[in-house]
């Protein structure tokens, strides 16, 4: 059955005695069918054979799709609300290096005498400056490991040349722990970078993150001197 619709149906047959047969059948749109046949006497020079179908389909109006009409406020795909995510420039992002200022000393105490004995070397220059090389290339290479966005634009080949690191110091090891703590209380992203064989904590560096995300976590130092 076709709803809404009408089916007309002719079937016109000559015989060779020139009897025409004409059946119509119709359709109704409640269902009932009306057939009626015709019997016609044409000349047999006329005799031919023809049949036709005619369909009609009221078609109904098609529903409305709302998801056709324009809306401003209409979710981004999942894809574009992940890159939203991420907005930040290149200028945008920095690198915070956290090394110990204690490092450079020579921790002394007083003997029972009152003598000054030294219980530790002073590490050498070049010794600190690759604790801070150390953590910034692991900070790296953990953010470029699972493609972080932040990371990847922050050492692409555009952005090289204008990277911004903020080195720091801190007093001693009690010191880099309580940052370390109150970033990892955050979520914050940052390598340790722990030296051995003494297996001493001695730098951390962070992500690459726009400078207002991590300034908070670092004040009250200075640049390392």
């Amino acid at each position: 059955m076709i709803r809404g619709g009408l089916v007309h149906f002719k079937l016109f047959c000559f015989s060779c005695c020139g009897l025409v047969v004409t059946c119509t059948a119709r359709l109704s749109r409640r269902g009932h069918t009306d057939i009626s046949i015709l019997l016609t006497y044409v000349p047999l020079h006329y005799s031919l054979f023809l049949s036709s179908i005619t369909i009609k389909i009221a078609k109904a109006p098609a529903a409305k799709n709302m998801s056709d009409e324009p809306d401003a406020k209409k979710p981004n795909t999942t894809a574009e609300a992940a890159a939203g995510l991420q907005t930040e420039q290149p200028a945008d992002l920095i690198q915070y290096l956290v090394i110990r200022q204690d490092l450079a000393y020579t921790e002394q105490k007083t003997a029972d005498d009152g003598t000054t004995i030294s219980t530790s070397t002073p590490w050498p220059t070049g010794a600190i400056v690759a604790q801070g090389a150390h953590a910034a290339v692991a900070a790296i290479a953990e953010g470029l490991r699972i493609h972080d966005v932040s990371t990847i634009a922050y050492t692409d080949k555009k952005s090289l040349d204008t990277m911004r690191k903020c080195v720091l110091g801190a007093k001693d090891v009690a010191a880099l722990e309580k940052i370390c703590a109150k970033m990892e209380k955050d979520d914050v992203k940052f390598y340790r970078w722990m030296e051995q064989p003494e297996d001493v904590l001695t730098a951390v560096a962070t992500w690459p993150r726009p400078k207002p995300m991590l300034a908070k976590y670092f004040r009250g130092l200075k640049l390392l001197g």
